[in-house]
Protein backbone atom coordinates (compact mmCIF):
# COMPACT_ATOMS: atom_id res chain seq x y z
CA UNK A 1 0.00 0.00 0.00
CA UNK A 2 2.90 2.35 0.62
CA UNK A 3 3.45 2.52 -3.12
CA UNK A 4 -0.10 3.81 -3.64
CA UNK A 5 0.49 6.68 -1.24
CA UNK A 6 3.82 7.40 -2.87
CA UNK A 7 2.26 7.35 -6.33
CA UNK A 8 -0.76 9.47 -5.40
CA UNK A 9 0.40 12.20 -3.07
CA UNK A 10 -3.08 13.73 -2.81
CA UNK A 11 -5.84 11.82 -1.04
CA UNK A 12 -9.21 13.57 -1.28
CA UNK A 13 -11.18 13.07 1.94
CA UNK A 14 -14.89 12.82 1.17
CA UNK A 15 -18.03 12.92 3.29
CA UNK A 16 -21.39 12.12 1.70
CA UNK A 17 -24.85 12.85 3.04
CA UNK A 18 -28.30 12.84 1.53
CA UNK A 19 -29.68 16.33 1.10
CA UNK A 20 -32.83 17.77 -0.37
CA UNK A 21 -33.19 16.31 -3.85
CA UNK A 22 -29.72 14.75 -3.78
CA UNK A 23 -28.90 11.12 -3.00
CA UNK A 24 -25.52 10.52 -1.33
CA UNK A 25 -24.75 7.42 -3.41
CA UNK A 26 -25.45 9.27 -6.66
CA UNK A 27 -23.25 12.15 -5.55
CA UNK A 28 -20.53 9.71 -4.49
CA UNK A 29 -20.50 8.03 -7.91
CA UNK A 30 -20.30 11.36 -9.74
CA UNK A 31 -17.57 12.63 -7.41
CA UNK A 32 -15.50 9.45 -7.73
CA UNK A 33 -15.81 9.45 -11.53
CA UNK A 34 -14.70 13.07 -11.64
CA UNK A 35 -11.74 12.49 -9.32
CA UNK A 36 -10.58 9.44 -11.30
CA UNK A 37 -10.90 11.36 -14.57
CA UNK A 38 -8.74 14.14 -13.12
CA UNK A 39 -6.04 11.69 -12.00
CA UNK A 40 -7.02 11.29 -8.34
CA UNK A 41 -8.19 7.68 -8.02
CA UNK A 42 -7.09 7.31 -4.37
CA UNK A 43 -9.85 8.59 -2.06
CA UNK A 44 -10.97 8.29 1.53
CA UNK A 45 -14.66 8.24 2.42
CA UNK A 46 -15.29 9.22 6.03
CA UNK A 47 -17.72 7.30 8.20
CA UNK A 48 -19.21 10.47 9.69
CA UNK A 49 -22.67 10.01 8.17
CA UNK A 50 -25.24 7.23 7.98
CA UNK A 51 -24.98 7.34 4.19
CA UNK A 52 -21.24 6.61 4.12
CA UNK A 53 -21.59 2.86 3.62
CA UNK A 54 -24.03 3.18 0.73
CA UNK A 55 -21.73 5.77 -0.86
CA UNK A 56 -18.72 3.44 -0.52
CA UNK A 57 -20.63 0.51 -1.96
CA UNK A 58 -21.89 2.63 -4.87
CA UNK A 59 -18.37 3.80 -5.70
CA UNK A 60 -16.99 0.26 -5.49
CA UNK A 61 -19.64 -1.01 -7.93
CA UNK A 62 -19.89 1.92 -10.34
CA UNK A 63 -16.30 3.23 -10.34
CA UNK A 64 -14.07 0.15 -10.09
CA UNK A 65 -10.97 2.16 -11.03
CA UNK A 66 -11.35 4.19 -7.81
CA UNK A 67 -9.08 3.17 -4.93
CA UNK A 68 -11.33 3.63 -1.92
CA UNK A 69 -10.42 3.76 1.75
CA UNK A 70 -12.47 4.49 4.84
CA UNK A 71 -11.80 7.20 7.38
CA UNK A 72 -12.85 8.17 10.88
CA UNK A 73 -12.67 4.50 11.85
CA UNK A 74 -13.28 3.98 15.56
CA UNK A 75 -14.56 0.39 15.75
CA UNK A 76 -13.32 -3.00 14.60
CA UNK A 77 -16.70 -3.74 13.03
CA UNK A 78 -16.12 -0.77 10.70
CA UNK A 79 -12.81 -2.29 9.56
CA UNK A 80 -14.56 -5.61 8.95
CA UNK A 81 -17.43 -4.00 7.05
CA UNK A 82 -15.01 -1.95 4.95
CA UNK A 83 -12.95 -5.03 4.21
CA UNK A 84 -16.11 -6.87 3.12
CA UNK A 85 -16.80 -4.01 0.69
CA UNK A 86 -13.28 -4.22 -0.71
CA UNK A 87 -11.80 -0.97 0.59
CA UNK A 88 -8.03 -0.78 0.25
CA UNK A 89 -7.11 1.14 3.39
CA UNK A 90 -8.48 2.59 6.63
CA UNK A 91 -7.67 5.73 8.63
CA UNK A 92 -8.53 6.45 12.25
CA UNK A 93 -8.32 9.62 14.34
CA UNK A 94 -6.44 7.83 17.13
CA UNK A 95 -4.28 4.82 17.88
CA UNK A 96 -6.15 1.83 19.28
CA UNK A 97 -4.40 -1.53 19.73
CA UNK A 98 -7.63 -3.44 19.06
CA UNK A 99 -8.04 -1.67 15.69
CA UNK A 100 -4.41 -2.41 14.83
CA UNK A 101 -4.90 -6.12 15.57
CA UNK A 102 -8.14 -6.24 13.57
CA UNK A 103 -6.55 -4.52 10.58
CA UNK A 104 -3.60 -6.93 10.75
CA UNK A 105 -5.95 -9.92 10.91
CA UNK A 106 -7.79 -8.58 7.84
CA UNK A 107 -4.53 -7.71 6.06
CA UNK A 108 -5.99 -4.22 5.57
CA UNK A 109 -3.59 -1.27 5.29
CA UNK A 110 -4.26 0.92 8.32
CA UNK A 111 -3.16 4.44 9.20
CA UNK A 112 -3.78 4.94 12.93
CA UNK A 113 -3.61 8.22 14.75
CA UNK A 114 -4.25 10.40 11.74
CA UNK A 115 -6.02 13.72 12.22
CA UNK A 116 -6.50 16.87 10.23
CA UNK A 117 -4.81 19.78 12.03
Amino acid sequence: MKTLFEKYSVVPVLTFKDSEGCDAATTAIATAKDLVAKGYPLMEVTLRTEEAWSAIEAIQVEVPEAIVGIGTVTKSKQLKQGNNLGVRFAVSPGLDAHLVRTAQDLDLFYLPGVATP
